[in-house]
This record gives structure tokens, sequence and C-alpha cells, in this order.
């Protein structure tokens, strides 16, 4: 196995603890590869590898040069390459923009994990006074409860009130249907009706209206 050098920026680090007992650190780089990094040589002393990955402090983000060597296995009928670090050490090169873009992205994935991980929190210290409380006024363990102890909270959280009634649309008034004429044809019977009540009435009787 020959001796490669690179430059990685490392995206993620895990420590796992092989099955002999010795203690293996895997590494993934911006192109999603990975590399794995043994903390102890055969004879039981740190490895050169490890002593420059402790020597970063925290390494995610970091860009690196690394010298490593690769090997050929077989993983559960898979062949899978290995690539094993031996040395480290930081670089003086400036990360390029995809590299700058992976810090950027990590830095605010971590910054959003840390404010989620305060907000819940907080919100169960707020949730725990509520639920004391209602204890205390003797309210069962029961759905409404619960839903009345959470809209507390979320009062508590974010200000809003959880009560407010919905505006509503106002009511427009029922239109009436529009009087339609009557079409239906009149019957020798109905046109006599219609001139005896014009006679009571005092209306004028047309002589064409009269049947014959």
């Amino acid at each position: 196995m020959d001796l490669q050098n690179k430059v990685i920026t490392i995206v993620s680090t895990e420590t796992k603890l092989t099955q002999n007992g010795k203690t293996m650190i895997k590494i993934k780089d911006q192109n999603n590869l990975t590399y794995q990094i043994w903390q102890l040589k055969q004879d039981g002393s740190e490895s050169v590898a490890y002593q420059g990955l402790q020597s970063l402090g925290e390494p995610v983000g970091k860009t690196i040069e690394i010298g490593y060597k690769e090997d050929q296995g077989d993983f559960q009928g898979k062949a899978i390459t290995y690539r094993t670090i031996v040395n480290i050490k930081p670089t003086d090169r400036q990360p390029s923009q995809g590299e700058q873009r992976i810090k950027a992205q990590m830095s605010e994935a971590s910054q959003r994990n840390t404010d989620e991980k305060w907000t819940e929190i907080s919100k169960g210290k707020v949730r725990h006074g509520v639920a004391c409380e209602f204890i205390r006024l003797g309210h069962e363990y029961e759905p409404v409860t619960l839903s009345k102890i959470n809209k507390w909270v979320e009062f508590i959280m974010t200000g809003e009130m959880f009560n407010k009634e919905e505006s509503k649309p106002e009511s427009k008034p029922e239109s009436k249907p529009e009087s339609k004429p009557d079409l239906t044809p009149k019957t020798e019977d109905d046109i006599i009706e219609e001139m005896q009540e014009q006679e009571e009435g005092g209306g004028e009787i047309k002589v064409e209206q009269i049947p014959f």
C-alpha cells in the first residue's frame, strides 16, 4: 500500500470500539469519503495520526492535510475500500468555496440543533410548572386537562393567545327567488272567473276576453 497525500475538510467524526477492544475513529470528508484512524499502534503506543487528530481540538470543519493508505477488503460479500490515515497536519491552504459552504452549513446546523435543544428544555420546565399548578387546583389527569396545559405552555412560550375567536364571515341576506310569470295556459273557467272578479270590482270587461 503506497502512502497517498491529500487535503480534506472534516465533516464528521465517530469513535467506535472494535470487537478486539481497540478504539477506531471514523472520519468523513467533504466528498463523503470515509477514513479510519487507530488510536494505538501494535506496540500499544498512541499512533501519530491519533495524536494529530487530538491536536486539532474540535476537528469538525477543520481543513487538514493527511497521509493515508488504501486497502481493499470484503464486507458481507461486498467489496469495500479501507482508507487508513497515517499522519495528519494542519494546512495553510485557503478553503475552497465548496469547503466554506460546508463549514457554514455545519455551523448553521449545529446552532439550530443547540437552539432547538434549549427551546425544548425551556418548554419542559414551563410545562412542569403549569402541570404542578393544575394538580394543586385538583384537576384530573384527562385529555381536556392535558390540552389546557399545552395551551398555557404555548401562551407562556410565545405570548400568543390560544382562546381568540376566529373572525366569522358576515352573513349575507338570503336572496329571494325572482317571481316568474305564470305561463300555464288558462282554461275557459279561469277566464270567466277573472271576468267576474273585474265585474265585482268595478273593472271594465273587455269583449275580446269573452270566450265563444
